[in-house]
């Protein structure tokens, strides 16, 4: 996610549901790192998310 705002990226407080801070819980409970880098065009927000995919159906006639 890039955000062009001169200012950092901040977690808000649980009690502050603005947006930014509201979206940046969603980023952190579903992740399992997360982080923002500073540049010169504003800041760019990285998040590795564990996906599980369902088994595989081993008989799909079953469904």
């Amino acid at each position: 996610m890039d955000d062009r705002a001169p200012s950092p990226i901040v977690r808000a407080a649980l009690q502050d549901w603005t947006p930014e801070g509201v979206h940046l819980l969603v980023i952190e409970r579903l992740s399992a790192q997360w982080d923002a880098v500073p540049g010169q065009d504003g800041t760019t927000m990285w998040a590795d998310v564990l996906v599980v995919l369902p088994r595989q159906v081993a008989n799909p006639r079953n469904i």
